[in-house]
């Protein structure tokens, strides 16, 4: 099998992390950053679960709470908690149309803002910050629905080397 298609979900994350959180845009902008990790995870756990081991799940969620100063482990728990439900249901869901696995892609990434604003009020942060959070929501939902068409297209066009 060849080598680069085994690290492409490796590669996704890493990509992931290093554009996120990059001060390349000014703090009044990063709000129209998406926040698409539950969303990486989803996805690679449907599609091609072989390539994405849980151990990577478990060092990306150590990454996102490295890189945002959050209690270590807790991104962690949820993006495996994300896998294994992901996995557990893949038959089931990768015979749903389109569109139906798309509103069942956009659970993850709504839980995972539930989870966000809640560390956000535990850490009492001001009404500014919740703004700020439903913001970001709302820019990732509305950048998931043209990229999980593209991503499942993408996907379409490749069946055959990632089937093998």
């Amino acid at each position: 099998m060849n080598i680069a298609i085994r690290i492409l979900p490796a590669l996704c994350i890493l990509l992931y992390i290093i554009i996120s959180h990059l001060p390349i845009l000014p703090i009044t902008l990063q709000a129209f950053i998406p926040n698409i990790a539950p969303m990486i995870i989803f996805f690679w756990a449907l599609y091609a679960p072989q390539f994405c081991p849980i151990i990577l799940v478990f060092f990306f969620g150590i990454a996102v709470d490295t890189l945002e100063s959050h209690l270590l482990g807790s991104h962690s728990l949820f993006f495996i908690i994300i896998y294994f439900i992901t996995v557990r249901l893949r038959d089931f869901i990768s015979y749903l149309s389109l569109w139906l696995q798309l509103l069942i892609a956009i659970i993850p990434v709504t839980i995972y803002y539930i989870f966000v604003m809640a560390n956000a009020l535990i850490d009492q942060l001001g009404q500014e910050h919740l703004f700020f959070i439903m913001n970001k929501y709302i820019v990732t939902i509305c950048f998931i629905v043209p990229c999980w068409f593209l991503l499942y297209h993408m996907i379409w066009f490749f069946r055959d080397v990632l089937e093998s």
